[in-house]
């Protein structure tokens, strides 16, 4: 279909300068009017060949809408004062933001870029949606209370990418913005990463490879967030245990699920003094009891891979990676903890613990034996299938 006019970003560099003022430019307006018309039918011409079957076609069509915004932007920044120099800088940056917006736009699905298209262009909402866009994580973190006081799936988009954020002023201003309004299950899911944050304290990654004078020079990117972003869990946590999504319950599910199958993400139960494990503690009992039991029976029968001998303020203390699974399945079975020897200590800045291994282990069996006796059985891992029986 041959578009009937420019895009977004062209029609508002065009309107801004040809609205402009009479000034000390008066003379060269008509030359300059007369090369934006230009750049505006070249930009029309150009954006119609992207639609024609030859390849060559559509090139020579990418060419042009490249010339044409050249042209534009040659156009904007033409002499000026230094108020007239401001705004076009504003302007500018303004373009970058929409930019950003268009780009993301373009892995949405046709139909819900086009509605997210026709949504966004209205004059009270562009400069929300250019501000979710913005370069500046303040910018961005400004209109996260604005977006989120607008109903409708166009601004729970936008919504759920500044949750997404990877700046901690954003998406913690974000989550203070959604606290009263209903969740996607796209926001629950992003909410509960930054609860529950696995990973490890940084890692390297090799980004480019630089060749200079014959050497060769690896630059990496070294991610050392892990530690910083755990701080803010609790924060996460509290907004989850507020909403108390529905799909909550599916999405513990498959963190425990994942936690069964492969060993090295147990180490969020390793040290249950740490906030990630503090934070599954206290979601965990949101979820359905019967989807997480027999995951947490499974935990708790697994080999010792850390455990802790302490003693504080003259009482003796035992903490493993089986502590916090077999807390939450007390927990969940309505029992008294202390029935089952464990105590909450400050120690560690608070935690769940036993005095002894011994006690631990006589726990884990009359816990097992109380879930047993109601037919319910630790989860069984099921082999992979292997291709000759697919």
């Amino acid at each position: 279909m041959k578009p009937k006019s420019p895009s977004l970003i062209l029609s508002l560099t065009a309107a801004m300068w040809l609205a402009w003022p009479q000034s000390s430019q008066a003379q060269a307006r008509p030359h300059s009017t007369s090369q934006t018309a230009t750049a505006l039918r070249q930009f029309q011409q150009g954006l119609s060949k992207l639609a024609q079957p030859q390849y060559a076609v559509r090139q020579a069509g990418s060419a042009e809408l490249r010339q044409a915004l050249a042209r534009l932007t040659a156009c904007m920044i033409r002499g000026g004062g230094p108020e007239q120099q401001a705004r076009i800088d504003h302007l500018l940056r303004y373009q970058e933001d929409l930019t950003r917006w268009a780009r993301a736009l373009l892995h949405l699905p046709l139909q819900q870029r086009l509605k997210m298209l026709q949504w966004g262009i209205r004059p009270n909402l562009l400069p929300l949606v250019a501000g979710a866009f913005s370069h500046h994580p303040q910018r961005r973190a400004d209109v996260a209370h604005s977006l989120a006081k607008i109903p409708g799936r166009n601004a729970d988009w936008l919504l759920t990418r500044l949750l997404r954020d990877p700046h901690r002023l954003v998406y913690l201003t974000t989550m203070d913005a959604l606290w009263n309004r209903q969740p996607t299950p796209a926001m629950v899911k992003s909410v509960l990463s930054r609860a529950v944050i696995l990973g490890f304290g940084g890692q390297q990654t090799l980004q480019h490879m630089v060749i200079f004078h014959g050497q060769k020079i690896p630059i990496f990117t070294y991610v050392n967030n892990y530690w910083i972003q755990v701080q803010y869990g609790p924060y996460a946590t509290e907004l989850l245990m507020h909403w108390k999504p529905a799909n909550l319950s599916h999405l513990l599910v498959n963190l425990l699920d994942q936690m069964c199958r492969q060993p090295p993400m147990e180490s969020l139960f390793n040290t249950p003094y740490t906030m990630p494990a503090k934070d599954i503690a206290k979601l965990l009992p949101l979820a359905k009891p019967a989807d997480v039991e027999p995951y947490l029976l499974f935990l708790i029968h697994r080999p010792i891979s850390q455990n802790f001998v302490f003693n504080f303020n003259n009482k003796p203390g035992y903490i493993s990676n089986r502590t916090m699974p077999l807390y939450l399945l007390i927990k969940l079975a309505g029992k008294n903890p202390a029935t089952c020897h464990l105590f909450h200590t400050s120690y560690y800045s608070g935690t769940w613990a036993v005095g002894t291994a011994q006690q631990e282990n006589a726990a884990i069996k009359k816990i097992t034996a109380w879930y047993a006796s109601r037919k319910i059985t630790a989860w069984t891992p099921t082999p992979p299938t292997s291709p000759s029986n697919r």
